[in-house]
């Protein structure tokens, strides 16, 4: 197996309650990078405590596509696997080792499966929906002001690799209004 150095790279603001089983979640990682975007909570010393490398930085006016590219753009230039996530999502152990085992020469993405809610029992509420926020360094923007995805506008041919078993679980706060994302 070749060494991958490995980003896991995030945007957040006022995600105190998340924080730390967030990063507990992504410390497979070699490194984690996160862009607050103005928490007026304890979210940014959490994740600092924890090891991350958080940058302050508002988005106005705000774009998913633009605080996501701006978090990518804190993410070191000899980093072979990005890894986009939010501070509701939460890896199955072991998450690393399967994006290794996977990723060859000539990948530039991955696709996992991403349970989108998880209910208070532990069972997701939608098991067959496929996301692919996992990407080489270089190659790819963030584009859509909402529901932002990844762009490709690399030089050559895209190579996309699903990756069974890599399970990428949501557990968003569902008291808050969804509002905000339209």
């Amino acid at each position: 197996m070749i060494g991958y150095k490995i980003c896991v790279y995030a945007m957040c603001k006022n995600e105190e309650q998340f924080a730390e089983r967030w990063i507990n979640s992504m410390n497979e990682a070699d490194l984690i990078v996160v862009m607050d975007t103005g928490s007026t909570d304890n979210t940014a010393e959490i994740l600092r405590s924890h090891g991350a490398d958080v940058h302050i930085e508002a988005v106005d006016p705000w774009r998913w596509d633009t605080a996501r590219e701006r978090s990518l753009s804190y993410v070191p230039d000899d980093v072979d696997i990005c890894v986009a996530t939010d501070l509701d999502d939460v890896w199955t152990p072991g998450w690393r080792a399967l994006l290794e085992n996977a990723w060859t020469p000539g990948t530039t993405r991955v696709r996992h499966l991403y349970n989108y809610v998880i209910l208070p029992d532990g069972r997701p509420l939608n098991q067959n929906f496929y996301h692919s926020r996992i990407h080489s360094r270089h190659g790819y923007k963030w584009s859509r002001a909402n529901h932002e995805y990844l762009t490709y506008i690399g030089a050559g041919r895209e190579k996309i690799v699903d990756v069974k078993g890599l399970t990428l679980n949501h557990y968003p706060d569902l008291t808050k209004p969804r509002s905000f994302n339209l």
